[in-house]
């Protein structure tokens, strides 16, 4: 879309979008046109809350090959920030403050 997200991620803040697998590669490129790093890190979180959840880590501009490369399925959360260099446990908490 014509959406201008150079405001919405960035030093010292987070974007979380629901339900982006499909539509990875876009949202990156999107990003880093809009001025984001191409090495911020991000994290792919797959069934959120539920026994199976995965937490995948990566880079921005590395986004679209990490979701082809695992293989994530919907329902999943892309955490785009700072945040998600840190421990699973707190990105783990991030997915589930997310969902409720």
């Amino acid at each position: 879309s014509e959406q201008d997200w150079s405001g919405l991620a960035g030093k010292g803040r987070t974007l979380v979008i629901y339900m982006g697998v499909s539509t990875a590669a876009q949202i990156a490129d999107k990003l880093m046109a809009d001025g984001l790093a191409p090495d911020m890190p991000v994290a792919v979180i797959e069934n959120a809350a539920r026994p199976e959840m995965r937490v995948l880590r990566g880079l921005l501009a590395g986004l679209p090959d990490l979701v082809e490369r695992e293989a994530v399925k919907s329902p999943a959360l892309i955490v785009i920030g700072e945040v998600t260099a840190r421990e699973d446990a707190a990105v783990a908490a991030l997915a589930q403050e997310s969902v409720q």
